[in-house]
């Protein structure tokens, strides 16, 4: 190789190494600081808009790699944000925030993080569900398990997600089919099957 060619080589080789370095650690950690940076105002903030202006912020930092996780991480906060003793109107404003931030991954079929996705947003469905007993939360709930357990078939968070939404619903004979797939799999799991002999009895 002509010693021209091999400095060209070298210094495309050098370039690339650099962007990887930026897009792929640098940005992603500067990113995942300002998200605990953000977590940390939690206890100060006073209204939906300021919640939702710190973490808007984050998530529009320019880090394509760490993105999706940091949405996933969003939603975990979102979720604990949303408590029983709030009035409904908050718990309602921050789950429909929960929508906008989730939109991104829901929307794409080939994100690493959409069935994590799927789990947090029927959790957090599942919560306001049984806060408020509105059916549309049950249905969005029972959406996202279903379209989890397509793409994940064993993950046993869904299964039991499932299991609970059906029995706080009364839907018993929808509760027994998810508690009998549960012990298919997990055999061991004495409380289900427990729950199993009591719905069995009913």
């Amino acid at each position: 190789m002509k010693p021209l060619v091999k400095k060209i080589v070298i210094i495309v080789a050098v370039f690339f190494a650099v962007l990887g370095i930026y897009f792929g650690a640098y940005l992603p950690y500067k990113k995942a600081n300002a998200f605990i940076g953000k977590i940390r105002l939690l206890q100060s903030v006073k209204s939906i808009d300021e919640l939702k202006f710190h973490f808007n912020e984050v998530l529009g930092m320019g880090s394509p790699v760490a993105q999706d996780e940091i949405v996933t991480f969003t939603l975990d906060q979102l979720s604990n944000v949303i408590r029983e003793d709030l009035p409904e109107a908050i718990n309602r404003s921050i789950t429909d925030y929960t929508e906008e931030v989730a939109s991104s991954v829901l929307e794409n079929p080939r994100s690493a993080e959409l069935t994590k996705t799927y789990l947090k947003m029927g959790i957090i469905y599942q919560k306001n569900w049984l806060f408020y007993k509105d059916p549309v939360f049950a249905a969005k709930a029972e959406d996202m398990y279903l379209k989890g357990l397509a793409i994940s078939p064993n993950r046993p968070q869904f299964l039991y997600g499932l299991f609970d939404l059906y029995l706080s619903g009364r839907r018993m004979e929808e509760a027994k089919s998810v508690g009998e797939k549960i012990l298919g799999f997990w055999p061991n799991d004495s409380l289900m099957e427990e729950k199993l002999r009591i719905l069995t009895a009913l």
